[in-house]
């Protein structure tokens, strides 16, 4: 897929794709991350993924954009498998979990069980981490579920919450502001502020959401994401 480079600064080079959520970019984007480690050795400082931008820090002075450019032309004639792992998450789909549920099934014109199909039928690709520590940014939420974002944010949205925001789908890890449509929650604790540990997910994981009832929210409330087991 066709791709920009620029030179941000000494030390920054950024490469672009189409803007777009695409599986296909997240694949070439992750593929490109783990050439450019292999090649760039010490050099390197830093990459950070976004929807359609890569960030390359390097060291100053290592590194011209004319040789990353050239990298980037001889890695695109070549192909490499990126591992990737599934992970289930259970979320309750319960009204009194969930104070947005009411709302969006109204502006959405679904039914409870219609939206519950729909948002745990799908396997959502993460791209990246952003916004807080452990906030996955999940591409592939179907257009039937698409929508707007609040006009405004909420100041506070408990841990656990599952949202829905224009075309994306994600978990707030902690109790933070947000302007997402909380649709369910998750009994799991994604990060913890004390430990500093963060889910084991990585990019090109795939995430899958099932639904649980609120007994069984209330078994599971407070356990590990790192309980969770994993397909490859």
């Amino acid at each position: 897929m066709e791709k920009t480079i620029r030179q941000i600064s000494p030390e920054i080079i950024e490469i672009s794709w189409p803007a777009l959520i695409s599986k296909e970019i997240a694949a070439e984007m992750l593929q490109l991350r783990s050439s450019l480690a292999e090649h760039l050795g010490d050099r390197l400082k830093d990459i950070r993924l976004g929807y359609h931008r890569l960030s390359v820090a390097i060291r100053a002075g290592t590194c011209q954009i004319s040789e990353l450019r050239t990298l980037l032309e001889d890695l695109s004639t070549g192909q490499r498998q990126v591992s990737s792992k599934r992970w289930q998450i259970p979320v309750c789909y319960d009204p009194s979990l969930a104070k947005d549920l009411s709302p969006f099934l109204k502006s959405t014109g679904l039914g409870l069980d219609e939206l519950i199909r729909l948002h745990t039928g799908v396997g959502y690709l993460l791209h990246f981490y952003g916004f807080l520590p452990g906030f996955m940014y999940l591409g592939g939420l179907v257009p039937a579920l698409h929508c707007r974002r609040k006009n405004f944010p909420e100041r506070k949205v408990e841990k656990g919450s599952v949202a829905i925001g224009g075309s994306q789908t994600g978990i707030y890890p902690v109790e933070s502001p947000g302007g997402w449509h909380v649709v369910g929650k998750t009994p799991l604790t994604l990060f913890d502020p004390v430990s500093g540990q963060l889910p084991p997910f990585t990019p090109g994981d795939v995430i899958q959401f099932f639904s649980i009832a609120r007994t069984e929210y209330e078994q599971r409330l407070g356990s590990s994401v790192r309980t969770l087991e994993y397909e490859k």
